[in-house]
């Protein structure tokens, strides 16, 4: 059996579905089945039961993605110290910023193609996290109390946030005011579990998923919303309703694995970035 096979188990049962498994291969979907029925037939068992809700992996399928997730480990292990040996500065680096940071990383990206141009840089920016363990990015910048062990990196700033509403809203006298809260996706995030515990249901308005509706929709006088204070403050068409929440307060991190850490295009992403995102910080502080 070989790690291309375990790699299809590991994916479908991770994902549940063909389509998001077929995705995280970089494949199509009837690969993935394909695949799956030539393994269970080559074998003689069934490794996963379709139900309603998506594939769920029997207790064999169970035992062959446990034993996959070890390879996987292995093997992403290797190609980082491989990586390590890597001397000139160039290929290709995948940086995962939170979706709010993706507007000011791209403007800062043709500086860094101009400084470092044969480095080509993969942005994504997102509100999942990326897993850098499983190279689903090579550095990360991430709000965190503390970064996992496995992860260096240096500490950016800290990240304040703060209650806004559309500026053309200022004035309005809203008793009580509607709210612009996260879907039940983000609830287990810091700012889900204040909004839960201080925003009265009856003073909802809409609820989004990603920070980018988010905003759009405090922008569009929705109603007050909770918006990281660097990105309400330089926002004309938003005004700041009171101080910073000190309960949502958090450092932000710029991070790489321990074994990419000397890879110089990692090293050159994690320095400019370093630098050019620190400063941004001070100057919004100042």
């Amino acid at each position: 059996m070989s790690w291309d096979d375990l790699s299809y188990v590991l994916a479908l049962s991770r994902a549940g579905s063909l389509g998001e498994a077929a995705r995280a291969l970089g494949v199509a979907h009837t690969t993935v089945s394909r695949r799956i029925n030539a393994l269970e037939e080559a074998h003689g068992v069934k490794l996963f039961e379709k139900t309603p809700s998506g594939f769920v992996p029997t207790h064999a399928g169970q035992e062959l993605a446990s034993a996959a997730e070890s390879v996987e480990e292995r093997v992403l292990d290797a190609e980082r110290r491989l990586a390590g040996h890597v001397e000139d500065v160039s290929g290709e680096v995948t940086l995962s910023v939170p979706e709010a940071l993706g507007p000011l990383v791209c403007s800062l990206a043709a500086a860094f193609r101009d400084q470092y141009p044969s480095v080509v840089l993969n942005l994504d920016a997102t509100s999942d996290r990326a897993d850098l363990a499983r190279r689903e990015a090579d550095v990360v910048v991430r709000a965190a109390a503390a970064p996992p062990d496995a992860l260096v990196g240096r500490r950016l700033a800290t990240i304040q946030f703060a209650v806004y509403t559309a500026a053309a809203n200022a004035r309005r006298d809203d008793q009580p005011p509607r709210w612009v809260v996260f879907d039940a996706g983000q609830q287990k995030s810091p700012q889900g579990q204040w909004e839960q515990s201080q925003v009265p249901q009856q003073q909802v308005a809409v609820r989004v998923r990603s920070r980018g509706l988010f905003l759009e929709a405090v922008k569009r006088g929705l109603g007050h919303g909770v918006l990281p204070c660097a990105l309400g403050d330089s926002d004309p068409e938003l005004c700041r309703v009171r101080e910073p929440i000190t309960e949502l307060s958090c450092p932000l991190w710029i991070l790489t694995h321990a074994d990419l850490k000397d890879v110089p295009r990692v090293a050159a992403v994690m320095s400019f970035f370093a630098g050019r995102l620190s400063r941004e910080a001070r100057a919004q502080e100042a």
